[in-house]
């Protein structure tokens, strides 16, 4: 398998042992999951930047964010306005 990827043997064990996230990230994602849980999932990545600024005074790039907010799912629910016609024709 690993001569059809083209990938070392020892590479290939090197990354099956490396681990999905950092201790950094890992902090990181509990305050995402805590403000999306405050918020009902509203916020996007760039208000979850916002929010972590001003309430736990912590700078992060808005890229890190959005990055472990989709590798874990965490993306805001996208809510439609709804639509009202007003041509509508009443027999």
């Amino acid at each position: 398998m690993c001569g059809f990827y083209n990938v070392s043997r020892s590479g290939y064990y090197s990354w099956l042992r490396r681990p999905e996230t950092s201790p950094k990230d890992t902090r990181l994602l509990k305050m995402i999951e805590e403000c999306q849980a405050k918020h009902k999932r509203r916020y996007g990545y760039r208000r979850v930047t916002a929010w972590l600024k001003s309430e736990k005074g912590l700078i992060v790039k808005h890229k890190k964010v959005l990055k472990l907010m989709r590798r874990y799912s965490l993306l805001s629910v996208i809510r439609r306005r709804s639509y009202i016609n007003m041509y509508q024709t009443v027999i």
